[in-house]
């Protein structure tokens, strides 16, 4: 594809994937021009009606990364990687209490993404033994930079599954001094 200066490409999905497609995608710029700015919108909907629906940014590839994880009354906390090379990547999947220190449930999965694929699946389909109502972090280690995204969900009275995207943090990245909160 090609996008002129100020100019947009649209990419959507049918929209007909049952059940949930899952999948990823890369936008490599040619050599010498700038990166597009990206964003994805995952919505849900049921009888034409939009039950949920979440922005995710682009992720930034990390080798060492941690997410926040709440599995308490109706929440639950999804985790998408994708390995961007052509070579396969070793994860490991490390989940401790809100402490960041106290291991939790079995503690530790080890998998592997091949090139130019992903994983996805709730943090209680890797870590078992997870107290049901667990909140704590994961620590994700790759052997080479991997794309990560997390999943918040909440499933409300009505039974409606909503989701939102939530941070991950790169544990390799330095902070900024100057945090900017829009409203």
């Amino acid at each position: 594809y090609d996008i002129m200066p100020g100019g947009v490409y649209w990419f959507r999905t049918s929209g007909f994937c049952v059940p949930a497609c899952v999948g990823a995608m890369q936008l490599v710029p040619d050599a010498g021009t700038s990166s597009p700015a990206a964003a994805c919108i995952l919505s849900r909907t049921v009888n034409d009606v939009v039950i949920t629906e979440a922005a995710m940014p682009p992720a930034v590839p990390a080798v060492h990364a941690r997410i926040y994880v709440d599995m308490s009354e109706g929440r639950d906390s999804g985790l998408a990687m994708a390995a961007p090379g052509l070579a396969a990547v070793g994860v490991t999947l490390s989940a401790y209490g809100s402490d960041g220190s106290t291991p939790a449930g079995s503690q530790t999965k080890d998998l592997t993404i091949m090139g130019n694929g992903h994983a996805a699946a709730f943090v209680r389909e890797w870590i078992s033994g997870l107290d049901p109502l667990f909140k704590g972090v994961l620590d994700i280690s790759a052997s080479a930079p991997i794309a990560v995204l997390s999943l918040r969900t909440l499933t409300n009275a009505q039974q409606n599954f909503l989701m939102t995207t939530f941070p991950v943090v790169d544990m390799d990245r330095k902070g900024s001094e100057l945090l900017i909160f829009p409203q």
